[in-house]
């Protein structure tokens, strides 16, 4: 007897988390199939030539006829061009097929307006959404790290990422209190951009930045650092000269950053109801996010902080997770 086939699903699930430095893209039947910058390159007609890092590495190319463009950036929203960017996405990532149903669930970072979120609904409706469910990353935060939102008792999540820093608390299915802060992603680079220019007399790349944070990011003091030759345009010759710094001497460069993250958590807590701080102080809070991935940033936290905070598993990935959560829970 010939065994029944597996039947493919009517509906494509679909997940999009938006977010001002990296694009994610889960399709429940796939897993992730995009995880890329937030950028497009569009030629002067302003058609579109490529999105994600295929626009990236077009960045030396920008001139009358390239241009290369973050539709999110420095809390401002480029709407023509994230519209383009997300009409391409949908049909790069197979979002929207023949004969099939698509169900979007949407996570946005908090410099878009609840009036923006619902002109991108309709954007992706236009384009062939059946049903799209939207709402902040911290939602989708909690949802991912698998927080129990329900519970009679205080939840923390938070999450410090590229262009967001957020806290929140979650009690009875409700949002307790949340606050923003902006100490994020973006100021830990400034932070290291600002010191080898003061400090080593070199202006570095931001790519150079990047592979610092992910090579030597941390905050934690270790015995044997681990080092980097760093190459920059000196402010004084102006040619190419290079420098070396290590894990500690990054530890003591973020130390204000630090300092600033643990006076702004002490501060949300002391401003919650007592049975919901106790409660917090007692449970403690999940972080996510990608600042998440710098060595030692949850258990430094702790220590200045003097409660339990826990790193999800995969921070970057933790609002991903939490979209295919909703996904999965949808009535469709």
């Amino acid at each position: 007897m010939k065994a029944k086939e597996k039947r493919k699903p009517k509906t494509i699930l679909a997940g999009i988390d938006i977010g001002s430095s990296r694009v994610r893209v889960l399709l429940e039947d796939e897993g992730l199939v995009f995880d890329e910058p937030c950028v497009l390159a569009v030629d002067r007609k302003g058609q579109c030539l490529a999105i994600g890092e295929q626009a990236w590495q077009m960045r030396g190319l920008s001139d009358d006829e390239v241009r290369v463009i973050r539709p999110l950036e420095n809390n401002v929203v480029n709407f023509p061009a994230l519209d383009t960017f997300l009409e391409q996405l949908c049909l790069d990532t197979g979002i929207f097929r023949m004969f099939k149903k698509t169900v979007i669930a949407l996570s946005y970072p908090t410099m878009l307006s609840s009036q923006d979120v619902q002109v991108l609904k309709e954007h992706l409706i236009h384009l062939g959404a059946e049903k799209v469910y939207f709402d902040q990353e911290i939602l989708f935060s909690a949802l991912g790290s698998r927080i129990d939102l329900y519970a009679p008792v205080a939840s923390g999540i938070m999450n410090i990422g590229h262009e967001n820093c957020e806290i929140a608390v979650y009690a009875k299915g409700q949002l307790i209190e949340k606050s923003g802060f902006s100490m994020n992603g973006q100021a830990v680079s400034r932070q290291i951009t600002g010191w080898f220019h003061d400090q080593k007399r070199l202006l570095v790349s931001e790519e150079t930045v990047e592979s610092i944070k992910e090579n030597l990011g941390g905050f934690i003091p270790v015995r044997r650092p681990k080092a980097m030759e760093i190459r920059g345009i000196s402010l004084d010759t102006h040619n190419l000269e290079s420098a070396v710094i290590d894990e500690n001497q990054i530890a003591q460069v973020l130390e204000p950053i630090l300092e600033q993250w643990a006076i702004w958590i002490t501060a949300f807590l002391e401003a919650l109801d007592p049975s919901d701080r106790q409660d917090i102080i007692m449970r403690g809070i999940v972080a996510c996010g990608g600042c998440l991935k710098l060595r030692g940033l949850a258990s430094s936290l702790s220590n200045l902080c003097g409660l339990p905070i826990y790193c999800t598993d995969e921070p970057s990935l933790t609002v991903i997770q939490g979209l295919s959560s909703l996904l999965q829970k949808a009535e469709l």
